[in-house]
């Protein structure tokens, strides 16, 4: 079983070679930072290693208020309300109807909106 150690806050040699790379433009920066995380290098680390300050904590934006919210639902074709046997149809008529009597299962109807 091979037990590896701390190397004692100190990145490995080929990292601090690629950091110089970063440096020199040979290398893409963003290539240079997973490598050097993968190999234990904090992000404070990687990035003075390449001569970068940390970047800040992103901040939240206050929301624009207003505006329009388009909502796309597939819908298939409406039928008769009693005999919905799709959800998508079942919520379409639910925005939209409002039955004055409610028909249940044992065919017969019960009031809804029409009060007796």
């Amino acid at each position: 079983m091979t037990v590896y150690k701390s190397n004692g806050d100190s990145v490995p040699a080929h990292i601090e070679k690629m950091a110089e790379s970063v440096k020199a433009g040979n290398v893409d920066r963003r290539e240079f930072l997973a490598m050097a995380s993968a190999f234990g290098a904090t992000t404070a680390l990687a990035y003075s290693m390449i001569g970068l300050a940390v970047p800040t904590e992103a901040l939240a934006q206050e929301p624009k208020k207003g505006g329009v919210l388009k909502v796309a639902m597939w819908i298939k074709d409406p039928k008769d309300p009693r005999t919905a046997d799709w959800s998508e149809i079942a919520t379409a008529e639910r925005q939209t109807l409002e039955p004055l009597v409610k028909y249940t299962k044992d065919y017969t109807f019960e009031p809804y909106l029409l009060v007796p």
